[in-house]
């Protein structure tokens, strides 16, 4: 990752900047858990990193079950971000 790179994905998110394109397979309102989450997370949108953002959006597209890194990230940014969605 170049200097340039890791500068933009440090940035705050602009709450509307899709980094992900939804593929051609992803069926809206056909969720599971992890998907759910993070929409959730993206909806809230403050702040959240370029490369949250961009995390979490592709957990949203993903329909398969999160790894395990994944799932740590999922919960550290729930941790971090989480509480002011439930507020």
């Amino acid at each position: 990752m170049s200097t340039l790179d890791l500068e933009h994905a440090l940035k705050p998110w602009d709450g509307s900047t899709w980094f992900v394109e939804q593929p051609a397979d992803f069926v809206r309102g056909l969720y599971r858990l992890h998907q759910i989450e993070a929409h959730d997370l993206l909806m809230s949108g403050r702040g959240l990193s370029n490369w949250a953002a961009g995390f979490l959006q592709q957990l949203y597209y993903q329909s398969k079950p999160p790894t395990q890194t994944q799932w740590f990230w999922l919960r550290k940014l729930d941790q971090e971000h989480g509480e002011r969605v439930a507020a």
